[in-house]
């Protein structure tokens, strides 16, 4: 895959960012939001706008256990080895349960847009409201190190290395007028072209999650829409940024920018591999799988085949199975679809 690549040179780099509390992860469509499977894929857990917590047979797509849980439920997961199930609701706080009896562990306040590593048994969590990043360990639930961000930061979405030894959060856009010197967008999409003209700018900032130690810190362009319509995943030494608007882009080492197409537009749901190797997207009863390298990019495509009368289901939330052969997702509708890596539905039903 060819990819073209653009350099931008920022005027102003002292320029305040107006703060803003972060606003909580909550359902933005109605109906399902959240959903996780567990690391023996056996389980699903399913939440959103209905306020409970379903636990459903992945074999055969029954619910076999529902929990009230009070507030709308913004994400659920498992942590590494499937003890501990979190639910992240819209009081900003996050709630560990057991997962064989859904009894309380604890809960921690202050905490939410969650990103985890399986694989470095982490987390991170925006904190502060809105003013900090903290990576936790999913082990003992304690602080690994505790993040300020800068003055005036704006939380755009951050995400945790598969690996969880860094973290990356992009800031939401401000603005900031390109210099003049920067070389024509005429051949950018047509939807990159308008974030290249349109005065507003991003940072993108990597930290070492073990201690803090800020990596690299990127003022782009390139803006996107805000945590709850923004995902963000690792490539080795690129950040990929994927958004509702179809939008998205590789940003390398340097802080150049490499438009990333494919996906179709929209995506009111986003998910992530735990590898971080496939991304998917889902609008109007359909999506799309991305497979990533170093080198392409390849999509393929998947649409509902029974779809529900009446108002439009969209689909709202996706988490991969571990051997990331298959995904699953929530929509609109109270539904929960099983969807093959070759975007192939294996199975559509309600969850209620």
């Amino acid at each position: 895959m060819q990819r073209k690549v653009y350099t931008t040179v920022l005027v102003g780099l002292t320029v305040l960012i107006v703060a803003n509390a972060a606003e909580a992860r909550r359902p933005s469509w109605g109906g399902h939001a959240a959903v996780a499977v567990s690391p023996d894929g056996e389980t699903i857990a399913v939440g959103g706008a209905g306020r409970t917590l379903y636990i459903v047979d992945a074999a055969t797509m029954q619910v076999t256990d529902r929990h009230w849980h009070g507030p709308q439920i913004g994400a659920v997961a498992f942590n590494a080895d499937g003890s501990v199930l979190i639910i992240e609701d819209e009081t900003r706080t996050l709630h560990l349960l057991d997962s064989g009896s859904r009894s309380n562990i604890r809960s921690i306040k202050d905490a939410d847009y969650m990103s985890l590593s399986k694989a470095g048994d982490r987390m991170a969590v925006l904190t502060g409201r809105g003013r900090k990043l903290a990576v936790l360990s999913t082990m003992d639930w304690k602080a690994v190190v505790e993040i300020e961000l800068p003055d005036g930061f704006r939380h755009g979405g951050h995400v945790l290395h598969p690996e969880g030894g860094r973290v990356a959060i992009l800031t939401q856009a401000f603005d900031h007028p390109v210099d003049e010197d920067v070389e024509p967008s005429a051949d950018l999409p047509d939807g990159h072209a308008r974030l290249f003209q349109d005065g507003k700018a991003s940072r993108l900032l990597t930290y070492d999650a073990d201690n803090g130690q800020l990596l690299a810190d990127h003022t782009l362009w390139y803006t996107s829409q805000g945590p709850d319509r923004t995902s963000l995943a690792f490539l080795q030494d690129e950040i990929i940024v994927f958004n509702y608007n179809a939008v998205n882009v590789r940003v390398d080492g340097q802080g150049r920018i490499h438009p990333l197409e494919g996906f179709p537009r929209f995506g009111y749901g986003r998910g992530i591999s735990a590898d971080h190797s496939q991304l998917i997207t889902g609008s109007l009863a359909s999506g799309a799988i991305g497979l990533l390298s170093a080198d392409d990019f390849h999509v393929t495509k998947f649409a509902v085949a029974n779809r529900v009368p009446g108002w439009p289901e969209y689909f709202a939330g996706f988490a991969f199975a571990a051997d990331g052969e298959s995904v699953y997702g929530v929509t609109s509708a109270f539904r929960l679809i099983h969807i093959q890596s070759d975007g192939k539905i294996i199975a559509e039903t309600p969850v209620y």
